[in-house]
């Protein structure tokens, strides 16, 4: 499994993002899923943000709203380079780019 960690550079809003991917039996997949946890400037999970994950080769975008402790899982994505956004009421929308979901 390979993680890789961000942070969204602005103030407004902090987003960390763990990529892992997913392997089924035994055989390599051609998904993975892109997990992690928003928290505002001060550490507190964000409730209800969403948070989108766009495929740059493709274009798709899947899409999910947080947990009340500030988690979220986009799984199944198709291996590729992706644009994380991350936008809640009262925050600057925050974009996170170059991240790439790949297989062991």
């Amino acid at each position: 499994m390979k993680c890789i960690d961000c942070r969204l550079p602005r103030l407004a809003l902090l987003a960390f993002l763990s990529i892992s991917t997913v392997t089924a039996l035994h055989t390599q997949a051609d998904t993975g899923t892109i997990t992690g946890v928003i928290a505002d400037q001060s550490g507190a999970a964000l409730a209800g943000a969403e948070v989108s994950a766009r495929n740059t080769g493709t274009g798709q975008v899947t899409s999910v709203t947080t947990s009340s402790v500030g988690s979220y899982s986009l799984p199944f994505l198709p291996i590729g380079n992706y644009e994380i956004a991350v936008s809640e009421t009262g925050f600057d929308t925050q974009t996170q780019t170059g991240i790439t979901l790949t297989t062991d």
